[in-house]
């Protein structure tokens, strides 16, 4: 199986090297593009607020490649501990755990099953994604899905806004506090709803307006602050909530001169949308995404264990894509055989039509009887190949069937 991922293993690598390693959209078509140059080769990236991979099918994309372009296109030297790299199997099994949440940093966070799905989406429709990593990601995301229903688990709250939100209870009440919300993406969204829950007052602003109005239309105690003007006054929060996908930061040290109340920041944004330095000012608490590891509650457990029954079902899922995929490559080899032997046939029944007198009707019956004992010939030794059961022998095999009967050698030969 010639499944590769390449990534960073969000469990070790520091959010100063993940937050230059976040893929912008314009990042996913020019991977793509690079690795995606031929017909075969099948490339996805997967990148949310932790999570930065790339994951790949193709037996020509080395590691050593991706890794190359990596640590140029994102000018990062990334050492080796911080590295994430499984192929076959493993991969597989990488990518069941992570739609299903047992590898996310929250374990069982319900937002990556929604940014798998809008990765697969994009990959599809860059060209990306075919057959093979089409067909993954979607027996992940299904058992993934068939998982949360079967487990309730989804019922317990448990998200990284949710644990961002406990993190600010542990420091203020927020109740009437007045907390602003930079940012109405699916982070930003569910920050502001367990606020709402907690009596905060909401003041949210993003770039784009149509998605605020959307939410004070469904609420319209919430305030609108124009995302052009937002850091003009930010001493007016007793919050402020960042969840941005922008590629920057976006609040820095100056923006709080003037200001002398204790106000806190939660920084959900990979990269961080608030400048560093502004952990220099004392008024000022700072939490960013690494700081929710803190407060990993009881629920996080709870969750773990629920999700962690499934893993025999996972195995049995892996053994079927793996089966699958094996006769998916045989399928090939099949082709090309019969290619060849649809050629041979046709060669021989015009060599015996030149060399004899048979009549029109004598041929039709030649070529049944050439077509049949040609095809017998090829046909069962497949057979018995596709139904070895040593994978290192079965491997062996389709390799030697690939060889003789490789349809770009037989054309460059012609």
């Amino acid at each position: 199986m010639n499944f590769l991922i390449i990534g960073i293993n969000h469990h070790k690598t520091p959010i100063e090297v993940r937050e230059k390693l976040s893929f912008r959209d314009t990042d996913v078509i020019d991977i793509t593009e690079k690795f995606c140059n031929n017909r075969t080769n099948e490339l996805l990236v997967l990148s949310t607020c932790n999570r930065s991979e790339i994951y790949i099918y193709s037996d020509e994309i080395k590691p050593e490649y991706v890794w190359k372009y990596l640590n140029e296109h994102f000018n990062v030297e990334i050492l080796d501990e911080y590295k994430l790299e499984l192929t076959g199997v493993e991969a597989l099994r990488h990518l069941f755990f992570v739609c299903v949440g047992l590898d996310s940093m929250v374990v069982g966070e319900d937002q990556i099953l929604g940014q798998a799905s809008n990765a697969l989406e994009t990959a599809l429709s860059l060209g990306g994604a075919k057959k093979f990593l089409s067909k993954f990601f979607r027996e992940a995301i299904n058992f993934a899905k068939n998982v949360k229903c079967d487990s309730n688990a989804s019922e317990i709250p448990l998200s990284t806004a949710y644990l961002g939100v406990k993190l600010l209870e542990q420091k203020i009440d927020l109740y009437k506090k007045k907390a602003l919300v930079i940012g109405i993406g699916d982070m930003g969204i569910l920050a502001y709803k367990y606020l709402r829950e907690r009596g905060s007052d909401i003041y949210i602003s993003n770039r784009t307006y149509e998605k605020s109005k959307k939410i004070k239309n469904k609420d319209p105690d919430v305030v609108i602050v124009d995302y052009k003007e937002v850091k003009n006054d930010l001493g007016a929060y007793d919050l402020i909530v960042l969840a941005t996908s922008a590629p920057h930061t976006i609040i820095h040290k100056y923006n709080f001169d003037e200001i002398s109340k204790p106000i806190v920041i939660l920084d959900l944004s990979l990269p961080r949308a608030a400048d560093k330095e502004i952990h220099e000012i004392e008024n000022i608490t700072i939490f960013d995404i690494d700081s929710i590891n803190a407060v990993a509650s009881v629920n996080e457990e709870n969750k773990r264990r629920i999700l962690e029954k499934y893993i025999p079902d996972v195995e049995e899922k892996l053994n079927e894509l793996v089966k699958w995929t094996e006769n998916s490559d045989f399928d090939k080899v099949f082709g090309n055989v019969k290619g060849y032997a649809d050629k041979v046939i046709s060669d021989t029944c015009n060599y015996i039509e030149r060399k004899t007198n048979l009549s029109k009707h004598e041929m039709r019956k030649v070529a049944k009887v050439v077509s049949f004992a040609i095809n017998k010939v090829y046909h069962e030794p497949l057979i018995c190949a596709r139904e070895i059961e040593d994978k290192e022998t079965k491997k062996a095999v389709m390799n030697f069937f690939k060889e003789i009967y490789n349809e770009d050698k037989d054309r460059d030969q012609g």
